[in-house]
């Protein structure tokens, strides 16, 4: 930490390490490097399951800050980018996940691609590859690897899902070859599928993701405010973020046409992404997209 100033590790596959030997680093880490840094050293896990309560066993104040949300990964490719079920479905579980893990006091680390699944583009694809959210990729690996898919669609659904965890509760992680639309399958491919530029339509998430870390960083609520379900049907979703003195609103449409998405306030609202001023307490959200509104 004095050498980089990292703010924090990444501790992989948590599962096969002693729960003494983690206790032991965390009172280490509050012994020696706190009171140098003068911030709170934040550790975040990695524990490949869709079980909560293994997950939330290495969470705590003499654990892990948070972990990788895996269940939340996977309830949001499906529904998100796969346009399968429902999005009352995902509201649901959203209802169920903030407060999960460590009473609520974790900070969970969302994400919705990494290098041990495959590239969520493909899950976004209008024939999605994989008819399997927690698909591993490994039938690809070598042979038939799918290449950077035509059109935008995928594209703006994978900025969608972008949208949804840049502005909800946790720490959102975003690795190069997500947030690039990069194709391909999990490793062991992951050098040779990320070797050239993507650009063109690859620029539509990334550009969309970069737009998202202003927003979020323009807006305190967004990183420490308080999640409310406004509403939620089968292809859209709506809720708030309040804290630190503001609310901001936000309304998600999955489907490939725009749709009217209410349970906003009744007044005029700055679209953060379009720069549009909108009339609450409904707003038209086009297709694939989203808007984060603000009190203009």
């Amino acid at each position: 930490m004095k050498d980089t100033g990292a703010d924090g590790f990444r501790l992989d596959a948590v599962k096969h390490i002693k729960m003494e030997w983690l206790t032991d680093l965390r009172a280490r880490v509050k012994a020696d490097i706190e009171p140098m840094s003068g911030q709170h050293f934040y550790m975040v896990g990695e524990t490949f399951t869709g079980d909560k309560p293994t997950i939330n066993k290495y969470v705590g104040c003499d654990k892990l800050d948070g972990q990788f949300d895996f269940p939340l990964r996977m309830q949001m490719a499906y529904n998100v980018l796969m346009r399968q079920g429902t999005m009352t479905e995902l509201a649901d579980f959203f209802d169920g996940n903030n407060n999960y893990y460590n009473g609520g006091a974790a900070v969970m680390s969302t994400f919705i691609g990494n290098h041990d699944i495959p590239r969520a583009i493909h899950l976004a694809e209008d024939t999605p590859v994989w008819n399997n959210q927690w698909a591993d990729g490994k039938d690809k690996a070598w042979d038939g690897k799918p290449g950077l898919p035509g059109g935008a669609a995928a594209f703006e659904r994978l900025g969608l899902s972008f949208t949804m965890l840049y502005t909800t509760p946790a720490r959102p992680s975003c690795t190069t070859a997500t947030r690039s639309g990069c194709p391909a399958p999990a490793t062991p491919t992951i050098a040779a599928s990320c070797s050239g530029p993507l650009l063109g339509r690859a620029d539509l998430a990334l550009g969309h993701i970069q737009d998202l870390g202003a927003i979020r960083a323009a807006h305190p609520a967004l990183r420490r405010g308080s999640y409310t379900r406004l509403g939620a049907d089968a292809d859209t979703m709506a809720y708030s973020m309040a804290g630190e003195g503001e609310t901001v609103w936000v309304a998600l449409n999955r489907s490939d046409a725009g749709k009217s998405v209410g349970g906003l306030p009744a007044m005029a609202l700055k679209d953060e992404l379009s720069g549009e001023t909108v009339d609450g307490p409904t707003v038209m959200v086009p297709a694939r997209s989203a808007r984060v509104l603000v009190a203009p």
